[in-house]
């Protein structure tokens, strides 16, 4: 089950929290947890180790995670212990029992996302590549512009077109993000 979020653990403070448990359960020090890493061709060092027990680092890759299990004998699901929620995204999350369940092949209530309240800012990623600038400078001088986010003006403008084709609104949605690129890129021109 997929909460909305307030204030929740990340993955890297899961895994941090639990780090330091373990570590200083067997006497490690954080600089000798960092030099096993070297054994496994990582590069930690002391700092490293000791912001992810902070709960500085909000991740952790999975190859990290194989490397500190294999150190500390621990299978992966033992990182996220806790009972608290764990942010999967900045607007979501899902409790750590759930995290252990997914990994232990163990069935889990299915996460349901409410699709209607993401925002769609496919247009303005497009846009901002093709112009060579941030997303959050596409969308802010799309909503000086219209009002609101350029895949928003995109679809506002592609609504009287809904008779069409799958492939013939691909294609209209394409020249659209084209357009709207176009206007935009003038508008960073005109403020330069």
């Amino acid at each position: 089950m997929v909460n909305t979020m307030t204030t929740h653990i990340t993955p890297g403070q899961s895994v941090g929290r639990t780090l330091r448990r373990v570590r200083e359960s067997v006497g490690d020090t954080q600089t000798s947890c960092a030099r096993k890493t070297h054994a496994y061709g990582m590069t930690w060092n002391h700092s490293h180790v000791s912001a992810l027990e902070r709960g500085d680092r909000a991740t952790v890759t999975i190859e990290e995670l194989v490397v500190l299990s294999s150190i500390y004998e621990l299978p992966i699901p033992a990182w996220f212990a806790g009972d608290e929620d764990m942010a999967i995204t900045k607007d979501h999350s899902v409790p750590l029992g759930d995290v252990r369940d997914l990994m232990t092949k163990k069935r889990v209530a299915p996460m349901t996302i409410d699709f209607a309240t993401v925002e769609d800012y496919s247009a303005d990623e497009r846009i901002a590549k093709r112009l060579g600038v941030s997303q959050d400078e596409v969308t802010k001088i799309a909503i000086e512009m219209w009002g609101h986010h350029a895949t928003a003006e995109r679809e506002r403008r592609l609504s009287e077109h809904r008779d069409k084709t799958p492939s013939e609104m691909r294609t209209l949605r394409a020249g659209m993000t084209k357009h709207l690129a176009h206007q935009i890129k003038l508008r960073i021109e005109e403020s330069a």
